[in-house]
């Protein structure tokens, strides 16, 4: 009757029996029964892996589930985890259930939905995500204790956004006197030695917050967007 219900189902299953070697440990698993949708999957007539030995079918398989088939099998512990199977396209819901008789147990594997995986992913990114965003205002919380000004700045593009910006400062009175700032960090420091810096140190000024320097402080080797906190003083101003 469980077979029969098997057998019509969408589901794969098998019945496997887990071998042990002399010292009781688990090498390999002989198929008893498996129902079409499982013999499709691995890609061979159900009349011919039953009675086999997996090795001896798939040499070259990994051999990462025999611990937990060790677990169903002798331990009668129901095991469950989702596998992924990126060659064949496949994902899936697997449950190891542990039948009467030592050494024997049922896989049960349920097809998952492309559209809950994706879900899934989504939901992961969002996490990551949020936990960046998290780790930048905490970050932008410190420094605002200490800057007067603060930029975000994207080195790979040479574009920045202004997180901070006290009034009165020389920043600001640049923004006021212009309609528009520059999109490029460079121009924008450009504009600003122009107005600020003496011309004695504009050429350092300026150098130092390149694109260049800025690319080899290392916390911007490993990321493409990041907060800045190098300062620069000057004799007459500090950026």
């Amino acid at each position: 009757m469980l077979l029969n219900m098997f057998e019509h189902s969408s589901w794969v299953f098998c019945i496997v029996h887990l071998e042990l070697d002399a010292n009781h440990q688990p090498i390999d698993w002989t198929y008893l029964y498996c129902n079409d949708h499982f013999a499709k999957l691995e890609n061979k007539p159900k009349e011919e892996l039953k009675g086999q030995r997996f090795y001896d079918l798939f040499p070259n398989a990994e051999r990462k589930y025999l611990a937990t088939f060790y677990r169903a099998a002798y331990g009668k512990e129901v095991i469950e985890y989702d596998e992924i199977f990126e060659k064949l396209g496949h994902y899936f819901h697997v449950s190891c259930i542990p039948l009467d008789k030592e050494g024997v147990f049922a896989c049960v594997l349920q097809n998952i939905k492309q559209n809950e995986l994706e879900k899934a992913q989504i939901n992961s990114e969002l996490e990551e995500a949020l936990r960046k965003l998290r780790q930048e205002n905490e970050l932008l919380e410190m420094l605002s204790r200490d800057y007067v000004t603060i930029y975000k700045i994207d080195v790979i593009h040479d574009r920045f956004t202004t997180l901070k910006m006290t009034p009165e400062t020389f920043p600001d009175l640049l923004r006021k006197e212009r309609d528009q700032l520059p999109e490029s960090f460079s121009e924008f420091t450009k504009l600003y030695a122009q107005r600020f810096v003496v011309s004695s140190q504009r050429e350092e000024f300026i150098d130092w917050f390149s694109m260049a320097h800025l690319k080899n402080f290392e916390r911007y080797r490993s990321r493409k967007l990041s907060i800045c906190n190098v300062s620069w003083t000057g004799r007459n101003a500090i950026f």
